[in-house]
């Protein structure tokens, strides 16, 4: 990650950083272990119950906000650099980045069409997802509009830091989640909503088998 991608007002509020899922599972793993590398807390215990407490994201989400997520031509511009110098690791590591094509989305939450580039290391099911956000700043903007609490968590590559409000940490520390709350334009939902809800239902279920209760 080149220096300029992360610079924002401070370390936590990056122009580009990973956020959502991936940087949950780099808190967990920072909190289930102690300093002699033992298992501690719920981690531990659930353990002792004969269950498996770790777990991997399906993706890395990599959000590029800033005048370098404004518009199409900038966030090819900063995802074509970060794939240039990947590749150059990769190569020296004797590993292939496969990269997929772009395309266009447009999340539940928002009102305009954005773009996404996914790619693959070599040998990894995992895609990196560089997601362009136009209407956000930093990094920092967007968790602010996670449906979940626990994700809210962002992680600076550059600076190699991870940071989320202290409660967030709580939260997670207890695996205690909590979900925003469903509120409509109407007095039922719009086609738009629905696909919201259902979204932020998937994703509770998806992390109440990791371990969290809402």
């Amino acid at each position: 990650m080149d220096p300029v991608h992360s610079q924002g007002v401070s370390a936590c509020k990056p122009k580009v950083g990973i956020a959502g899922s991936a940087a949950l599972c780099s808190v967990e793993r920072m909190m289930s272990t102690d300093r002699e590398g033992k298992m501690r807390g719920r981690w531990k215990d659930a353990v002792a119950s004969g269950k498996n407490p770790c777990w991997s994201p399906n993706d890395v989400d990599v959000f590029v906000c800033g005048r370098a997520g404004r518009r199409k031509a900038a966030f090819r511009s900063v995802v074509r650099t970060i794939q240039t110098r990947m590749q150059k690791v990769l190569t020296r590591k004797g590993k292939k980045l496969i990269v997929e094509e772009e395309f266009e989305h447009n999340y539940t939450s928002r009102t305009s069409v954005f773009l996404i580039r996914n790619m693959r290391v070599e040998g990894m099911s995992m895609a990196i997802s560089f997601i362009q956000v136009p209407e956000a700043l930093h990094v920092g903007e967007v968790v602010e509009q996670f449906d979940l609490d626990i994700v809210k968590a962002v992680c600076n590559v550059h600076e190699k830091v991870v940071s989320m409000p202290v409660e967030v940490a709580s939260k997670i520390w207890l695996g205690k989640a909590e979900v925003m709350d469903f509120v409509t334009q109407r007095c039922f939902p719009s086609t738009i909503e629905e696909k919201a809800i259902v979204s932020t239902m998937k994703q509770m279920r998806k992390f109440g088998g990791r371990g969290y209760r809402f």
